[in-house]
């Protein structure tokens, strides 16, 4: 795990996002641009020098040619090493707004032969390396801290066999919970990747009957983002999805020939007003 710092204006927006596997023709490139364009761009009424990004890992494919998902017949490149070029081709124009990338269990696996894939990537880019799982800790222009952000690649499942959505979504909320809760108990924001879903949780405003010795009075527990300790109920919680197709014409997959559920494209957007975390934007693509 690295320990960071980030200064950050009062408003700001922090795109997060990850599981781009380039080097595989599934990688959707298309929509990995578009969010660039974005960042570089006004979003939600603040200008581009407020766009921050946090990159969740496994930023290439890199598995290796006896590996049961690699198909060798329409794979785009299968060297990581061109893999890790075209990675910094693509991610150079934005290394000012990147607060940290992440390495991924996909570019870990080769460990052994070819070490430290991602932690390379990041010195070619000119931006931070996260390592597999980072604290982020944002700070106002004075130094003083508004809150923190851990996020990790991830390595558990959040998956729901429930058939109805419903049901299936809040299944999958609260093994999203259950995966981060415990990871860090000063931080305001929890993120994953890995799982190439979008899903999240806000936090949850519990209401609090008190009195003041005349009558009856209610409020709401809400969250302090730079208290030592904040509840995991009062948290965001972040599966940041991934920009890697399921289905594609003229080719089969690795993830439909192992019939796994089509999942959306895209990536989240944690909006900040005031130094404090105060909403998400689910951007499907």
């Amino acid at each position: 795990m690295n320990l960071l710092k980030q200064s950050i204006p009062g408003d700001a927006n922090v795109f997060m996002a990850g599981d781009r596997h380039i080097g595989n023709p599934a990688s959707y490139r298309k929509g990995f641009y578009k969010m660039r364009d974005m960042i570089m761009a006004t979003y939600d009424g603040l200008a581009s020098q407020c766009n921050f990004y946090i990159d969740m890992g496994d930023i290439i494919e890199a598995i290796t040619l006896d590996d049961n998902r690699l198909d060798k017949e329409h794979l785009e490149n299968y060297s990581p090493i061109v893999q890790i070029q075209m990675a910094v081709e693509d991610y150079k124009p934005m290394a000012d707004k990147i607060i940290c990338m992440l390495d991924g269990n996909h570019p870990a696996k080769l460990w052994r032969v070819v070490p430290d894939l991602t932690k390379h990537a990041c010195q070619q880019i000119g931006c931070p390396y996260g390592d597999y799982s980072a604290k982020v800790s944002f700070h106002d222009m004075h130094g003083n801290l508004a809150f923190k952000l851990y996020a990790t690649h991830g390595r558990r499942s959040i998956n729901s066999n429930l058939p109805d959505p419903a049901q299936a979504w809040a299944s999958k909320q609260r093994s999203l919970k259950n995966a981060l809760r415990e990871l860090a108990g000063d931080c305001a924001v929890m993120a994953m990747g890995h799982t190439h879903q979008l899903v999240h949780i806000e936090p949850f405003k519990r209401l609090s009957i008190t009195d003041d010795g005349v009558g009856i009075n209610q409020e709401y527990i809400e969250q302090v983002p730079n208290a030592s300790w904040i509840h995991p109920d009062l948290r965001f919680y972040i599966n940041t999805g991934s920009f890697f197709r399921t289905q594609m014409v003229g080719t089969s997959t690795y993830a439909e020939k192992a019939q796994y559920t089509p999942l959306e494209l895209g990536f989240y957007v944690l909006k900040v007003r005031d130094y404090k975390p105060v909403g998400l934007d689910r951007i499907t693509l």
